[in-house]
């Protein structure tokens, strides 16, 4: 028994020791981390990059359309497949008329609706999910060859181009107006595929928006990451544009950090004392937020040092 005690005793003692140890290691971590660390600055307000969680994206697409398996072979899949296809033809035409053009919108409505018949919206996005497909393996192609110095107009009538205009539509124009593309056929941002890929998502919902608005189409996440890359799209959207998305989503989407964005909005257009009370109440609803603390601190301290 003292025996025992007595190598207890040691043993008490080594986990002393080790604790002690991984203290001032953790102490030590946390001072290089600390006094390293860049201080902050006004760019500490730019927008922060978007970041997909590709596992989640494929788990809320799956649910939505859920685990039955939908005959695309099926006349009305078919048929929906293929007005859509031609409607995106059409767009690099210049000779339809307007009536045209509505003619094909009110058949593309009537054949979603037709879709609707073999499983109401599952079987409506489980028939997009071919569509997407299509489009990102052939936007893919046309990106690349404009990396090699091709004229974006060649994809508008060029013959090998032709699944690209069925697939996407008249794309291009927008993911270089969104300032998605560079000129030079680059993709500005990393998840620049997964923005087009959204785009065409948010379009694809529009078909039906008079039964259920693309924002309550799409999935929670997905409308999430598409309203933040619109709202922090600063090259490819005007002030006023930003304003209206971010007001849509603070009313729509759960948790949507809408006082952080909008106090940076607030800060890059000189307002730091809005953009400070913004951050407040943006620390109140996540007092653990390390992001708005670290900004919230600056602008107190900026502030008070203007003041003086």
């Amino acid at each position: 028994m003292a025996e025992h005690n007595k190598e207890e005793g040691a043993d008490i003692s080594s986990v002393g020791i080790s604790v002690g140890l991984s203290i001032l290691i953790c102490v030590s971590i946390l001072g290089y981390v600390f006094t390293n660390q860049k201080p902050l600055n006004e760019s500490a307000f730019d927008f922060n990059p978007i970041e997909i969680d590709a596992s989640r994206l494929s788990t809320e697409r799956n649910a939505r359309v859920g685990t039955k398996k939908f005959d695309m072979e099926d006349p009305r899949a078919k048929g929906l497949l293929s007005v859509m296809r031609m409607a995106n033809a059409e767009q690099f035409s210049t000779l339809l008329t307007d009536d045209e053009k509505l003619k094909r919108q009110t058949e593309l409505v009537h054949h979603a609706n037709q879709a609707l018949e073999q499983g109401w919206f599952p079987a409506f996005w489980s028939i997009g999910e071919i569509l997407f497909r299509e489009c990102r393996s052939e936007l893919s192609k046309v990106v690349t060859q404009i990396q090699k110095g091709a004229d974006p107009k060649t994809f508008r009538n060029a013959k090998e181009y032709i699944n690209y205009r069925e697939a996407c539509g008249d794309m291009l124009p927008m993911l270089f107006k969104y300032n998605i593309i560079s000129e030079r056929g680059q993709w500005v941002d990393t998840y620049g595929p997964d923005i087009a890929d959204l785009s065409l998502r948010y379009s694809w919902g529009f078909i039906l928006a008079d039964r259920r608005h693309p924002s309550q189409q799409l999935t929670p996440y997905e409308y999430e990451l598409y309203e933040q890359w619109r709202v922090t799209n600063k090259e490819g959207f005007s002030r006023e544009e930003r304003l209206k998305f971010l007001g849509r989503a603070k009313n729509r989407i759960k948790d949507f950090p809408a006082n952080l964005l909008m106090a940076k909005i607030q800060f890059q257009d000189g307002k730091s004392e809005s953009a400070l009370k913004l951050l407040t109440d943006a620390e109140k609803m996540n007092p653990t937020d390390p992001e708005i603390r670290r900004l919230k601190r600056y602008l107190e301290k900026t502030i008070k040092t203007k003041a003086q």
